[in-house]
């Protein structure tokens, strides 16, 4: 009798230890692993979500990405001088004909020029007078006056030419630093990941198929109009909100209430996305249609939806309407 008890008690101890080793496995191969950091970044709210990594190496990447957002925080500053920064190109009182400046700044800003013509003017990040300005006046000709050439901003060997220039990047800088995070996570071999940072998501491989990322129905705050999926693409929406003006016409941007725009080019991406809502619906479309690497979504103020050509691919079987 006493050896049947025990091999019921051995058996029982078998069956518990493949159990546990069972839930170890499981838990060690089988389930997500996923690490996030939620922050204020740039004046905005930004997510970092970083999957299938050990906790060690995702806590030392979220502390890095995130300094690597700070130090953008810093340089663009127009508030007050941190080291040579944008408040500092525009208030320095060197005798210099040119300044120099940190380079990730300087690459910004040399990013930044070389949109202007590309957007036919409006990209122009020498308008920071006119933007600083656009709450308080509303008056064409006033916004006008304050206009200031582009070529007053000359970058030559890592130096600024002092012109104490009001340097506006607001269509440039977030899709600059999402696209300069990304990149270093992927140098690094982090290759699943979610980056959210004011209307701007990147991802990068799905760890098991492809992300979902829901579009905001920009009349409401909680609900979401469509989901797109994606992976190693940006999604960059801009919604109205009476903010954006186009420094063609100095009159507020307001032909469309929403746009997405899809592509591979993370910072190219935010820029067409800025470029596109700027303009009135039928030259938006045509805009995006001109450009074969790009998909968009635009939400109208009746609350219709128009697509570009190839949108499809990443609606799956779901109609937009």
């Amino acid at each position: 009798m006493q050896d049947k008890i025990n091999k019921i008690i051995y058996i029982i101890l078998i069956l518990l230890i493949i159990g546990f080793l069972s839930i170890f496995i499981y838990n060690k191969f089988f389930t997500v692993k996923e690490y996030a950091i939620n922050f204020e970044t740039l004046g905005k709210k930004a997510s970092i979500r970083l999957y299938n990594i050990d906790k060690k190496t995702s806590e030392k990447t979220l502390k890095e990405i995130k300094q690597i957002f700070d130090e953008f925080t810093d340089l663009t500053n127009k508030k007050k001088a941190i080291d040579h920064n944008l408040y500092y190109i525009k208030n320095n009182n060197s005798d210099e004909e040119y300044i120099e400046i940190d380079k990730k700044l300087y690459d910004l800003i040399a990013y930044g020029l070389s949109w202007y013509d590309k957007s036919d003017g409006l990209i122009d990040i020498s308008s920071g007078d006119i933007i600083d300005a656009f709450n308080d006046i509303k008056d064409t000709d006033k916004l006008k006056d304050l206009k200031q050439d582009i070529k007053l901003i000359e970058l030559k060997d890592g130096k600024i030419k002092n012109n104490h220039i009001n340097i506006n990047l607001n269509d440039v800088l977030i899709g600059y630093v999402v696209a300069y995070a990304s990149n270093y996570l992927e140098d690094n071999n982090i290759n699943s990941y979610y980056i959210y940072v004011d209307g701007l998501v990147s991802v990068g491989k799905h760890y098991e198929d492809t992300f979902s990322i829901g579009l905001q129905d920009p009349s409401s705050q909680n609900d979401v109009y469509q989901v797109v999926y994606a992976n190693n693409k940006a999604i960059a929406t801009t919604n109205y909100d009476g903010s954006m003006i186009n420094l063609k016409t100095y009159e507020e941007a307001d032909s469309i209430y929403g746009l997405s725009v899809i592509g591979s080019n993370i910072k190219d991406t935010y820029v067409i996305s800025k470029i596109a809502f700027l303009k009135d619906l039928d030259s938006s479309k045509d805009y995006i249609d001109s450009l074969p690497d790009y998909e968009a979504i635009w939400f109208k103020f009746d609350k219709k939806i128009e697509k570009s050509s190839n949108i499809k691919q990443y609606l799956k079987d779901e109609k937009v309407s």
